[in-house]
């Protein structure tokens, strides 16, 4: 198998208060969403815009940091990129 490397670094404002559940006995799932922007200059050189938004999901969270996790708040997060895909059943009729 080949070495490589699956990390992130995320700077930005949280869109909500986070969620926490007991997923079982033995762990929570602390879930929450993270918007980040970046500007840029268009072909026409005007300013742009761009947000970002990330569903971010934390097993085990502290109880500081559920605490914390406000909407609004500036955080930083660290973390590897997992992507799931999901089917609405309404949409597909299945």
């Amino acid at each position: 198998m080949a070495n490589s490397l699956n990390k992130v670094l995320l700077i930005g404002n949280l869109g909500k208060d986070c969620e926490t559940r007991q997923a079982s006995d033995s762990f929570t799932v602390t879930s929450f969403n993270l918007a980040t922007s970046r500007s840029y200059k268009n072909k026409d050189g005007a300013w742009v815009d761009e947000t970002t938004w990330h569903n971010i999901v934390t097993y085990n969270a502290s109880d500081f940091i559920k605490e914390n996790l406000l909407k609004g708040k500036k955080v930083f997060i660290e973390g590897r990129l997992s992507n799931r895909q999901y089917t609405d059943p309404i949409v597909t009729g299945k």
